[in-house]
């Protein structure tokens, strides 16, 4: 399975060649994140920071956690107190590219120069 998520810009993931739609701003949040994030949120962290002001913060979470294996598959998410990503080991993800790759493959990014999440709300204040 290839998988490429493109941060910069308007948000796009696609599996195998394939696109793939998350569905709301808030699982775009999440999932950057899940892979940005220098050390892993507790659920109740990840809770506060992305969902304050729903009447189930947990349980938004839980909805968009799902939405996030619905678009990456079923074991991209690993279960437990503390949420990470797990991807194939030749996922492409824009934004690491920018951070881990040379300046050519950097050059090559449909999204440079864009901003992360362009057109997505920010998920709260904190956030």
């Amino acid at each position: 399975m290839t998988v490429e998520i493109q941060l910069l810009g308007t948000p796009r993931l696609r599996v195998d060649g394939e696109p793939r739609a998350l569905r709301g701003r808030k699982a775009w949040s999440l999932l950057t994140h899940l892979l940005l994030a220098d050390r892993p949120a507790s659920r109740e962290q990840l809770a506060e920071l992305l969902f304050p002001e729903a009447a189930d913060p947990l349980g938004a979470l839980r909805w968009n956690l799902a939405e996030l294996r619905r678009g990456l598959g079923p074991d991209s998410i690993a279960a437990g107190r503390e949420p990470a990503v797990t991807l194939p080991l030749d996922t492409v993800v824009d934004v690491r590219v920018l951070r881990d790759g040379t300046p050519a493959e950097a050059a090559a990014l449909p999204g440079l120069g864009a901003e992360l999440l362009e057109g997505v709300e920010a998920a709260s204040p904190a956030f």
